[in-house]
């Protein structure tokens, strides 16, 4: 099986990999699919990309210990922790 643009976003959202492992063109190939799915998705992905996860996430979410759980628990998790910090970021708009 070939991995494309599609595999290589899943893997930066991914919380127990965040793309660490995808090259450059990788990672640039998963960026222009995102934006030709949704621009407005892309300051997200780059504040989840940080070492330090813009302050979006609670740290400890990013411990050994949740990597055992599922990306769809993660994510369900993250949202109900903080959905305003989410919408923050979603609704950002550079001006």
């Amino acid at each position: 099986m070939a991995f494309g643009p599609c595999h290589y976003l899943a893997n930066m959202l991914d919380h127990r990999y965040l793309g660490k492992v995808l090259s450059d063109a990788e990672r640039s190939q998963a960026y222009d699919h995102l934006k030709s799915a949704n621009e407005d998705l892309v300051p997200f992905v780059m504040t989840l990309q940080c070492a330090d996860n813009g302050d979006i996430f609670p740290k400890y979410m990013f411990m050994d210990t949740f990597l055992k759980v599922s990306p769809m628990t993660w994510w369900n998790v993250a949202c109900l922790l903080d959905r305003q910090s989410l919408q923050r970021v979603l609704m950002y708009r550079p001006s």
